[in-house]
Parts: structure tokens; C-alpha cells; sequence
């Protein structure tokens, strides 16, 4: 994590990879097909996801600590 910047790791909730199917590295993209037809797993979201670079931090997660980032 770069706490000058305030970006790096995040979690991007309820998402997971399929069982059979993972994240598709592919043309400056990351592509997360939908793969949870059948499933039984408890994950809400039933979509596929793309994830293109950015050069500014657009943040929409989450954080798994509560509270100020620094140490």
C-alpha cells in the first residue's frame, strides 16, 4: 500500500472467480466472466467485471481495516 498516494490494494467485494473459470489477463485488460450459474457459493453478485488501468485512484472499495490508513 502507497500511503503517499493513497491507493493499492483494495478488495472489490462479493466478486469471485468462478469454479472452472479465473480472471482473464487479456489486451491491457482484466476480465472477471460471470461464473457462478449453478453454484452454490454465498457470493451476491452474478455479472461479469473488466478492469482497465487508470492513472488516477478511483477508489470504490472498501478497506478491511476500519479507521486511519497510517501506522
Amino acid at each position: 500500500y502507497d500511503l503517499l498516494a493513497d491507493s493499492g490494494t483494495m478488495h472489490f467485494g462479493a466478486q469471485r472467480p468462478g469454479c472452472w473459470i479465473n480472471f482473464i489477463p487479456a489486451g491491457g485488460l482484466l476480465l472477471f466472466p460471470e461464473a457462478s450459474v449453478s453454484c452454490m457459493c454465498p457470493f451476491p453478485n452474478m455479472c461479469s467485471v473488466a478492469f482497465k488501468p487508470a492513472t488516477k485512484n478511483k477508489a470504490y472499495t472498501y478497506y478491511s481495516s476500519p479507521g486511519p490508513m497510517t501506522p
